[in-house]
């Protein structure tokens, strides 16, 4: 199940309050909305996200962000949300990061797409991030 997240000022206030009309961007079924919340939060916050807030707001004149999407949800086997950063495009997601949040700790992983593997946030820079 996939679970589409705009980043909005009111982000925190509208994931407490399910919105009333079904075409709004920002709509969020989540048993713990709490949760998800702070996961995308904590990722929101994460200095290679903002620059590519930045650029992307750039390059629309300002009418669009950053998109992230909760493409998966913790589970007892795999207690992580895995938050996909990108550009919403007209017709497809541009994904640019892969992120695994722990849905205890909110530790934050990166999933390294040259080789494949989930690694830690200081890994990831080390290696070049942006």
């Amino acid at each position: 199940m996939l679970f589409l997240v705009w980043i909005v000022p009111f982000l925190t206030e509208a994931l407490r309050q399910p919105p009333n009309n079904t075409s709004c961007l920002l709509n969020i079924q989540v048993a713990n909305a709490s949760l998800a919340d702070r996961a995308i939060e904590k990722v929101y916050m994460l200095p290679e996200v903002k620059a590519k807030e930045k650029y992307i707001q750039k390059i629309t004149h300002g009418k669009q962000g950053v998109t992230l999407l909760i493409q998966s949800q913790p589970t007892a086997t795999k207690p992580f949300y895995i938050i996909q950063v990108g550009y919403n495009g007209s017709d497809r997601l541009l994904v640019y990061y892969n992120f695994y949040v722990h849905s205890e700790t909110m530790d934050i992983k990166v999933l390294d797409v040259v080789n494949g593997m989930i690694i830690t946030l200081s890994e990831w820079r080390a290696r070049g991030a942006l």
